[in-house]
């Protein structure tokens, strides 16, 4: 069913606001007679909750549905079986969550080795915030919005970041009703609209040239962001052909300002500027309803041990130590506490002994407890990409490094991080024959990784794999959001041309 429904006429809503000051509970494991804790793998989640069993299913059921539909509007043909994964917490305690993350904090993310990590509160119903009862605004979501912009990492290798952050924010607002099997699309997104008409500073040039939003202030990022979803809401309902032959160039890896000029380069970004400004004071949108994709889920559960209930919790306060209504030394103070519990409990604790060895006061202690955790979970993959990662840290051996990820990887083939690593050390050794198909393994995990396609680059270079070097290369520059990398990576990228000059000599020493 489509809904045409005036712009005009959302613009008086205003945004709810609330505030009280919120304590950090400590929580019994469940071996304390505190909630049981476990953890649900499907096709690509894997959800660790205190949640009832029935909710946790419910919850990771609600996730494979809003990835599959999400990743069906943004690419309809994109594979069904990418090998996306993602993580998501959820804490059943309130108060437990609004201690580490605040009470308007409405979900929370971070980059973890087995892809993004979200923190959440409660089943599905409560992970996104909703200001007005109208039917035409749609909720704001953290988590839609990350799931969002990983998935189109893989699905649009090149898309440049107008593209990337307004398709996310659009996608943002897409509401799931499971029980009739039905989505709905193109619902406004309140917050991208109010800082669109608020911030008029920021025009469609500057949303179309940038490459970063990091390191402003806060009102030039929301204005550029507004501007970037502004763009991309204007495109679906005024000129959405134009708009699904741009994404299909992006989708085939066609180079972004070609795949521009031959949708839009008929219009100047001015032009185009004040055409969306008429938009949304005159103009109105189109929400629209799409069956939700059939997912087949495979499914696997467990219970998590005592241990890994301390050292989640513990690594839930240290990544967002700044955050939250508890006190940064009170965090940490709760953080050391849950640590050390995770160890009572099992002294070879793989995630409390990592959280620990890099804090400050365990400065060179570090191969000690990556050894011990080796010793006791020998047959843990995390175990040996751990100890993999200190070795390199402090600058051993290259043989027993290789050993330790090589043993990561043997166990967890899944495990991106360990493959670009091992990668990285084998061509370091003058081995790029066995580093390859480690590299191009790697890539195929995590093709939004700038690092991880710099290895491959520089791995195809040592092969004499030149064009493929050259555009791996080129790859990992667009995904950059620092300067300063930027600028590293380029170099790299001349180092691989002048490597694949005749004559020159071959990397790896």
């Amino acid at each position: 069913m489509n809904r045409l429904v005036s712009l005009a006429l959302l613009l008086g809503v205003m945004s709810l606001t609330s505030g009280c000051a919120a304590t950090l509970p400590t929580l019994p494991s469940p071996a304390e007679g505190g909630r049981p804790w476990i953890e649900l793998k499907s096709n690509h989640f894997t959800l660790r909750t205190d949640l009832s069993e029935d909710e946790a299913r419910r919850a990771i059921t609600h996730l494979e549905a809003t990835r599959a539909t999400m990743l069906h509007i943004l690419l309809p043909d994109a594979p069904a079986e990418m090998a996306d994964r993602m993580v998501v917490v959820s804490l059943a305690d309130g108060l437990e969550y609004e201690g580490l993350f605040g009470r308007n904090t409405w979900g929370f993310i971070r980059t973890a080795d087995e892809g993004p990590l979200f923190a959440l509160f409660g089943p599905p119903e409560k992970w996104e915030r909703r200001e007005t009862l109208s039917m035409d605004v749609g909720a704001q979501s953290v988590l839609k919005t990350g799931i969002a912009l990983h998935l189109g990492r893989y699905a649009l290798p090149r898309q440049p970041l107008w593209f990337a952050r307004g398709f996310a924010r659009y996608l943002e607002t897409v509401s799931l009703d499971l029980g009739k099997g039905e989505a709905k699309v193109g619902l406004i997104n309140l917050d991208m609209m109010r800082s669109y008409l608020k911030i008029r500073s920021v025009s469609v040039e500057d949303a179309l040239t940038a490459t970063s939003l990091d390191g402003l202030s806060d009102a030039r990022r929301a204005g550029l962001e507004a501007m970037c979803w502004g763009l991309v809401y204007w495109m679906v309902n005024v000129h959405p052909q134009k708009l699904f032959a741009y994404r299909n160039a992006l989708a085939k890896g066609d180079d972004p300002q070609a795949a521009w000029a031959a949708t839009f380069g008929s219009t100047s970004p001015a032009q185009m500027g004040q055409e969306i400004h008429d938009y949304f004071k005159h103009g109105s949108y189109r929400a629209f309803d799409i069956q939700v994709p059939e997912t087949r889920m495979r499914l696997s559960s467990r219970a998590l041990g005592d241990d890994e209930v301390h050292a989640l919790r513990a690594e839930l306060a240290l990544m967002n130590p700044h955050g939250g209504m508890a006190d940064p030394k009170a965090k940490r103070d709760y953080a050391m506490r849950e640590l050390a519990e995770a160890l009572r409990h099992d002294p070879g604790s793989v995630s409390a002994l990592r959280a620990q060895a890099w804090q400050p006061e365990n400065e060179g202690k570090q191969v000690d407890f990556a050894r011990l955790a080796v010793r006791v979970h020998p047959e843990d993959a995390s175990a040996w990409s751990f100890l993999g990662d200190v070795l390199t840290a402090n600058k051993a051996a290259r043989g027993e490094i290789i050993d330790a990820f090589a043993r990561a990887v043997e166990l967890d083939g899944t495990r991106f991080h360990a493959l670009n690593s091992l990668a990285w050390s084998l061509l370091m050794t003058g081995r790029a024959a066995e580093a390859l198909p480690k590299a191009e393994r790697a890539a195929q995990l995590a093709p939004w990784s700038a690092p991880v396609l710099d290895t491959l680059a520089q791995v195809q270079a040592a092969s004499g794999r030149c064009q493929e070097a050259q555009a791996s290369q080129e790859r990992a520059i667009s995904l950059l959001t620092s300067d300063e990398a930027v600028a590293e990576y380029r170099d790299t990228l001349e180092r691989i041309k002048a490597l694949c000059k005749p004559g020159a000599p071959q990397a790896g020493n």
